[in-house]
């Protein structure tokens, strides 16, 4: 998630250690809620799942406009892969009940591969035809693994026989059957990645400009630019702690 430069965008730094600092908080509750039986009422109100939603909005968006300021491509994608990998080994085995098929590292990795792949032909298009394509594709497939696209008021019903695959889940057709703690299949998420990566395309040419604040890194800018670390660990940091709590209560 965190793409060293020689000159950082302090303000794309800061947004992505928001997201950490909620996703962090947000995983708390989850394991209070789910691991160890606490009961938060509002943890299963729509207010959570904005909340749950803003924090993979602003990861999928920043990660999107990265792109525009990487060329270590092989090294990004290997770094993406290498961790994604071993996280759904580590929880397939050591938490089979939670365990994590294709979760939004897992999403950030197969998008920016897709990206790198097709960059040449994504950079013909007018940034500002691109956001819109995007979103209205976005928009249209966002319930694409419930079984349907949205037109507006028109659902269309997407053939049962798609979601008969079992290998189809990483695409957004995922079985009755199927389960993942994280789910970020590449439909409906890889138009708002796309979405992203235009903004920064109108950023690299100079059409939008960033905010150029903070000044200096700050507590938010240094989580962002340690995400991937902290993504892989603040989740055994929580459960350890809390089991250790309660052992010892």
């Amino acid at each position: 998630m965190t793409i060293k430069n020689k000159k950082r965008l302090l303000f794309i730094d800061m947004l992505r250690g928001l997201a950490v600092l909620n996703m962090v908080i947000f995983h708390l509750f989850y394991d209070l809620v789910y691991i160890y039986g606490y009961e938060f009422d509002w943890f299963m109100s729509r207010a959570s799942q904005i909340w749950q939603q803003s924090i993979a909005w602003t990861f999928i968006l920043v990660a999107g406009f990265s792109f525009n300021l990487t060329r270590k491509y092989f090294k990004h994608a290997f770094t993406l892969v290498l961790f994604s990998t071993i996280l759904t080994l580590v929880t397939y085995y050591l938490m089979p009940e939670e365990v994590i098929w294709f979760g939004i590292l897992h999403f950030l990795a197969t998008t920016f591969i897709i990206t790198w792949l097709t960059q040449n032909f994504l950079q013909k298009i007018n940034p500002w035809i691109g956001i819109f394509l995007a979103l209205a594709l976005f928009y249209i497939t966002r319930n694409i693994y419930s079984g349907y696209l949205n037109f507006f008021n028109y659902n269309i019903m997407i053939p049962e026989a798609i979601y008969t695959n079992k290998y189809l889940f990483w695409l957004g057709f995922p079985l009755d059957s199927f389960s993942s703690s994280d789910y970020f299949p590449l439909l409906p998420w890889f138009f708002l990645y796309i979405v992203g990566f235009f903004i920064g395309k109108l950023f690299r040419l100079g059409k939008i400009s960033v905010p150029k604040f903070p000044k200096k890194n700050n507590i938010l800018t240094f989580l962002g630019q340690n995400s991937l670390i902290i993504y892989l660990l603040h989740q055994p940091i929580i459960i350890g702690l809390m089991t250790f709590i309660k052992i010892y209560k």
